[in-house]
């Protein structure tokens, strides 16, 4: 069964946030992406730009959270789960020819502090990212609060990277943080 123009919408909206951010997103080259009728958009989004964006961060986010989940079950160690993501993360930006970051950090970067839904979604994206981070690290040993602060950490390293290999065009420092990570996710032994 092909897509639906709400299922197309959200993917062109994911698509063109990675590559140009929310104020580099307009509604017809959003329309024209997704191959959606006019009449669809706001048929399906009556929030407009907002709605549409918000979802898709929640859409891209989930996305993300789906790979932290499988990659934390499928690793032995968070050290080798946070390694294999970056290395994940690398690979996509470099399939994109370096023109797609993440729409999450990129969104929240540019209107976090003027669209309360577009913050919520980002924040929900993120969360859901750092949730199964923590659960692992305080069952490889980390107390609460560290594997609250070591969660932070991966996440802020990760996405720090990711904009540094976008700019500079060169993957590798985002396999390099994730090896860097390593020994910081393996708690001592007392």
């Amino acid at each position: 069964m092909p897509p639906s123009s709400r299922e197309r919408l959200l993917d062109a909206a994911v698509d063109l946030l990675q590559r140009q951010g929310f104020h580099g997103t307009g509604l017809n080259e959003l329309l024209a992406r997704s191959g959606a009728p006019r009449g669809s958009l706001y048929h399906y989004f009556p929030g407009g730009k907002e709605q549409i964006c918000a979802e898709a961060i929640a859409r891209a986010g989930g996305q993300v959270a789906s790979a932290v989940a499988h990659l934390l079950r499928a690793k032995p160690s968070v050290a080798e789960a946070v390694d294999a993501l970056a290395g994940l993360l690398a690979a996509g930006l470099e399939a994109s020819d370096f023109e797609r970051g993440c729409p999450v950090a990129t969104t929240a970067l540019e209107v976090s502090a003027h669209s309360d839904p577009l913050r919520a979604a980002a924040d929900a994206s993120f969360e859901s990212w750092l949730a199964p981070l923590r659960e692992r690290l305080e069952a490889a040993g980390f107390p609460g609060e560290q594997a609250a602060q070591r969660a932070d950490l991966v996440i802020a390293a990760l996405e720090g990277a990711l904009l540094l290999a976008r700019a500079r065009r060169d993957a590798g420092v985002l396999r390099g943080v994730g090896r860097l990570l390593r020994p910081l996710l393996q708690p001592t032994e007392a």
